[in-house]
C-alpha cells in the first residue's frame, strides 16, 4: 500500500522517491527462529506474502532502489544473554533493531530478483543507477561511461556466495561450505550460513582494484575512496 502511494504522488509530480532493503527481500517474520534477535530491525520483518509483495513493486517500477539500511551490533546489544551460543536466546523486547547485510546486499537483491524473473539489468538498475540519480550524483556514479568514476563490480549471476559465520574462510572454499569471510565489525548477521546467488570477482574503485573474490577473498591494493556526499 505504501508502494502504491509513492508511486501515486510520483506520477502527480511529486520529488519522492521509495526504496526497501535486501533483507526485506530474504527473510520472512514466521521464518525467524526464537530468539534471532539477528533478525530483528525497524521496521520489522513481514510476512512472506508482503516480500512477494515488496518485490513486484521493485518490478513494476513503484519503489526506486534497493538499499542496505546497515546497521550492525555488537551481541550484548542484540540482547543475547552472556555464554550463549551465538544467535541463540535473544530477547526481541530489548534487543538492538538493526541487521548487518551490507556485504550482502548484491547477492541478497539478486538472488531475490532472479527468483521473481527479473534480469541483471534490473539489479544495476536498483542498486546502482536509481541510487546515483536519488543522491545527485548521476553524472559521476551509476553507470560504466567515459567521464564516469571507475566504480565497478566484476560479478558471476550464476555464482554462488555463502557468508561465513566469523572473519575466517576456508581457501579454496570448500564444495558447499562457505565462501565469503565476513567483514562486518560485528559479525552476528541472520545471512551467515545463507546460499545466496551470483558471486563478486573483483571490486574496483576509481579504475583500482581493492578486492578480489573466489579463493583469494581479500582486499588488494591500498584504499582509494573518497567521500563524494555530505549530508
Amino acid at each position: 500500500q505504501t508502494a502504491s502511494a509513492i508511486a501515486a504522488a510520483r506520477a502527480a509530480g511529486a520529488p519522492i522517491s521509495g526504496e526497501t532493503c535486501a533483507h526485506y527481500l530474504t527473510f520472512a517474520a514466521g521464518e525467524v527462529p526464537d530468539g534471532a534477535t539477528q533478525f530483528k530491525c525497524a521496521p520489522p520483518l513481514r510476512s512472506a506474502e508482503a516480500r512477494t509483495a515488496l518485490v513486484e513493486s521493485l518490478r513494476v517500477g513503484e519503489l526506486s532502489l534497493v538499499a542496505s539500511d546497515h546497521s550492525p551490533a555488537p551481541a550484548d546489544m542484540k540482547a543475547f544473554p552472556a555464554g550463549a551460543p551465538p544467535g541463540q536466546g535473544g530477547d526481541f523486547t530489548t534487543a538492538w533493531g538493526g541487521i548487518a547485510g551490507l556485504q550482502m546486499l548484491l547477492p541478497a537483491t539478486w538472488t531475490a530478483l532472479r527468483k521473481a524473473g527479473m534480469g541483471v539489468e534490473d539489479t544495476v538498475r536498483l542498486l546502482s543507477a536509481a541510487p546515483a540519480e536519488v543522491a545527485g550524483l548521476q553524472a559521476r556514479k551509476g553507470a560504466i561511461a567515459v567521464g564516469m568514476d571507475a566504480d565497478m563490480v566484476a560479478w558471476d549471476p550464476d555464482g554462488r556466495t555463502q557468508l561465513c559465520a566469523g572473519a575466517d574462510a576456508p581457501s579454496p572454499p570448500a564444495a558447499g561450505g562457505c565462501t565469503q569471510r565476513n567483514r562486518h565489525r560485528h559479525k552476528l548477521s541472520p545471512y551467515t550460513g545463507l546460499s545466496l546467488d551470483g558471486a563478486v570477482a573483483a571490486t574496483i574503485v576509481r579504475g583500482k582494484k581493492v578486492y578480489a573474490g573466489g579463493p583469494h577473498d581479500g582486499l588488494v591494493g591500498d584504499r582509494v575512496g573518497e567521500p563524494v556526499l555530505c549530508l
